[in-house]
């Protein structure tokens, strides 16, 4: 095999390889327009693995052949060039081919695990909704302890952190559950502050506590509260005055809001 033909052979073997490595996809399901009009991703990956890692790793195969077949056959030549144009978009082929299986696996363990949880929500929304006092005597509030999460123990988890938010749960807890709740929880007991059945005097005490979280839905949610003391409100309003700041953030904005529908709800009587 002449020099020219070897590197012709050489080129072209490259290029094919990283080009079989896309098509390798494209025979397990990719689709490179699915992004449209972001480029295809995962095919430049492909691609450049097809041109850079599966050639020597051709390579290093064809040696170890080649070795293996002089050490028996004297007379049998493989030329690395020839062999590189075949074998490397060969092995591309199967690369593409099996990336894209892994990730249609791991797409299908995702979907049925999200429609497990779907169900397993519902189950347990239902549950907490009827009856509040389920939260406390089954400890949902308790970390689990499996990893990675089961569907069912992950859909019960976002039902106790849902059910403290009337916008996704309305689950009638007492007062002295959500105080039951605030005494046993951890990290996620500011959330009974959310919930309009919260004693006033719990949400006080955890005024500043769920301003120096910097959470913006959980700031959001006390302000919105209709447990929330308006004196708390009026506090915050009479600050911004005195330091003579004019309503500029978002929090600012929230509590005149809130301000002005409880100064108007008694007129609108």
């Amino acid at each position: 095999m002449n020099k020219a033909a070897s590197v012709i052979a050489v080129i072209a073997g490259v290029i094919l390889s990283g080009q079989c490595a896309i098509w390798g996809a494209c025979l397990g399901g990719h689709d490179p327009k699915a992004g449209y009009p972001f480029p295809d991703a995962k095919g430049a990956v492909l691609f450049l693995m097809g041109v850079s890692v599966i050639p020597l790793v051709a390579v290093v195969f064809i040696t170890i052949v080649r070795r293996f077949l002089s050490s028996r056959h004297t007379s049998i030549r493989l030329p690395i060039p020839f062999a590189l144009f075949f074998l490397a978009p060969l092995f591309s082929l199967g690369l593409g081919y099996t990336v894209q299986a892994r990730d249609n696996r791991t797409r299908e363990q995702e979907e049925r695990f999200y429609v497990s949880q779907k169900e397993a929500y519902s189950h347990y929304a239902a549950q907490a909704t009827a009856d509040p006092g389920i939260v406390l005597r089954e400890r949902w509030y308790e970390e689990p302890s499996q990893v990675p999460w089961s569907a069912d123990v992950s859909a019960r988890r976002m039902v106790f952190e849902h059910s403290f938010r009337p916008d996704h749960l309305s689950v009638p807890y007492s007062g002295e559950q959500l105080r039951e709740i605030f005494e046993r929880t951890g990290s996620k007991r500011l959330f009974v502050v959310c919930h309009p059945n919260c004693p006033p005097d719990l949400i006080e005490s955890m005024w500043t506590a769920v301003f120096d979280t910097r959470e913006a839905w959980i700031i959001g949610q006390i302000i919105h509260n209709p447990a929330t003391p308006r004196h708390l409100l009026e506090a915050y309003r009479a600050e911004r005055i005195k330091a003579e700041r004019p309503v500029t953030g978002w929090i600012d904005r929230e509590i005149e809001e809130r301000l002005q529908a409880t100064e108007a709800a008694p007129k609108s009587r």
